[in-house]
């Protein structure tokens, strides 16, 4: 995934609900750059719409 400027969501279904999930393909430094920018963005977070959940038909 690629996000653009303004972040980008997903959303991960499974059939089970434990897993085993190791991601490797990223440095420490990166890992700690992500950190650094979700703490300066979680200020605003608290007033930010939360997007709209979309149900299928016949669900």
């Amino acid at each position: 995934y690629i996000a653009g400027p303004e972040g980008v969501e997903i959303l991960e279904f499974r059939n089970t609900d434990t897993f085993n999930i190791k991601v490797k393909d990223k440095p420490l430094a990166a890992w700690e750059k992500t950190v650094e920018v979700m703490r300066e963005a979680s200020s605003r977070w608290a007033d930010e719409t939360p997007p709209v959940r979309k149900v299928a038909e016949g669900a």
